[in-house]
């Protein structure tokens, strides 16, 4: 009724990538906001789920880090329709890591994405968000050449990851992760790492 358009981020990383793009006319909020906090096993609430029903865009990671927001879409009639989820956009489609917030074409699709879709509810607003939007794609486009650097200053660089988080990071820069796919999987399923790729990673 005031005129100001909502948007509702999973979390905190892609309000901020919202709000980047927003402008003034747009409030952007986070619902997960404590950097300690685990998206994955995050419960939402009555708040929460109404906080995404009424939004007029909800940004979202997808890719089963934030599940508990794709059931409240899932319920809430038009939702759907009205989301922008992140890993769909994610530059490889058969990666399976859902740490996209790293990956520079995810974020691209998503500044793109929040542009077009808030244009069109505030068609006076186009020019502004559209250039937010090109202005903060090409910070994102410098970022993603200094990580190309690294790789570059370094050939046939490797790394072992104890945690899967910097995989589009690694990627970017061409370096290879060479960690036991047996270790990645313990790890991120909370799991002591089998014996063997213990040892495999300590030789590494």
């Amino acid at each position: 009724p005031d005129g100001t358009l909502t948007v509702v981020a999973s979390t905190a990383v892609w309000a901020d990538v919202a709000a980047r793009v927003a402008g003034p006319r747009v409030s952007v909020r986070a619902i997960v906001t404590d950097p300690a906090a685990d998206p994955h096993s995050y419960e939402s609430t009555p708040a929460d789920a109404a906080a995404i029903s009424g939004a007029d865009l909800v940004v979202y990671n997808g890719g089963g880090y934030d599940d508990w927001v794709t059931r409240v879409l899932d319920t809430a009639p038009g939702a759907r329709e009205r989301s922008v989820e992140a890993f769909a956009l994610r530059g490889d489609p058969a990666d399976e890591n859902e740490h996209v917030w790293f990956d520079p074409t995810a974020v691209r699709g998503v500044i793109a994405q929040v542009a077009e879709r808030l244009a069109a509810l505030a068609p006076a607003e186009a020019d502004g968000l559209r250039a937010r939007a090109a202005a903060f794609t090409g910070e994102v486009d410098g970022l993603a050449g200094r990580l190309a650097a690294v790789g570059r200053a370094r050939p046939g660089a490797s790394v072992v990851a104890t945690e899967p988080v910097a995989h589009y990071l690694l990627a970017t820069a061409g370096i290879a992760d060479v960690t036991p796919p047996e270790f990645v999987e313990a790890v991120e399923a909370e799991n002591e790492p089998p014996a063997a790729a213990l040892v495999a990673v300590t030789d590494l």
